[in-house]
């Protein structure tokens, strides 16, 4: 059995897994698509959307800033830099 810090780690993906309202606008290509690549647009989007804050980016995606930083350095996401 999960522990209640796991569930509520997990609660605030549920609204974005059970909301099917933008499902009939998503098209897969016939080729398929890479799941690495939606995690990684996902982990951007959110890092983005929270101004690069790691901490508040970990919290909307219901993980921790620990794992947050793990996967920024597998899909060796940086933080671009203004030119």
């Amino acid at each position: 059995m999960a522990s209640s810090g796991a569930s509520q780690r997990g609660r605030s993906l549920f609204p974005i897994l059970l909301d099917t309202s933008g499902l009939e606008r998503l098209e897969i290509a016939e080729e398929g698509i890479s799941l690495d690549a939606v995690e990684r647009a996902l982990l951007c989007r959110a890092l983005d959307q929270m101004g690069w804050n790691q901490s508040r980016a970990a919290r909307l995606l219901g993980i921790t800033r620990q794992t947050l930083i793990y996967r920024m350095e597998k899909y060796e996401i940086e933080r671009r830099k203004a030119p």
